[in-house]
């Protein structure tokens, strides 16, 4: 894992000049995240080459996403993200973290018609504030496409909103 191979590292690595950004080739140079301004992260994997002769196939797989965060409304007490397939019917994670808050307090989940809670609770108790902490919702989405708004609210009145947006694949880059 280090920075993204962006043209700019081109001046700044002895061997910036491989760094063609989405068109970096099989010899990756390696930074730290934070080389540039905006920082910016890659994960480069490699498998061992093998011989692949005609009319045969090596499967090999790897899953890379995006994630979404949300915590300019709560306060620096609540912050909302998600993360898994953002496909028709794909199964995903919500995660709040919390802060600030007593075991009298409440975290209310709100989301929206279709969406399949399949683990964790819409209503859930809080614990003590002397840690921060994480609470996690795994749910299943619709079967169809589009922009879908999450909620979270405490009983300090603290909240936040995360927009889901729930797409088909679609195949594309080198491989398209």
């Amino acid at each position: 894992m280090g920075c993204w191979p962006d043209y700019r590292l081109e001046k700044i690595l002895n061997d910036g000049d491989k760094c063609k950004e989405g068109f970096t080739l099989w010899d990756v140079p390696v930074a730290k995240i934070n080389t540039l301004n905006p920082a910016d992260s890659a994960v480069t994997m490699y498998w061992e080459p093998t011989l692949i002769l005609p009319f045969k196939t090596r499967e090999v797989g790897y899953s890379y996403g995006l994630g979404t965060f949300a915590g300019s409304q709560g306060q620096g007490q609540l912050a909302l993200t998600a993360g898994g397939s953002f496909a028709p019917s794909g199964k995903f994670t919500l995660t709040a973290y919390v802060s600030g808050h007593t075991s009298k307090d409440t975290l209310d989940l709100t989301i929206p018609e279709g969406f399949k809670l399949i683990e964790g609770s819409l209503k859930t108790s809080l614990r003590d504030s002397q840690s921060k902490y994480a609470i996690t919702w795994k749910l299943k989405a619709p079967s169809s496409e589009g922009d879908f708004p999450f909620k979270i609210q405490s009983s300090k009145n603290f909240k936040e909103e995360i927009e889901i947006r729930i797409r088909k694949a679609i195949l594309g880059g080198v491989f398209g």
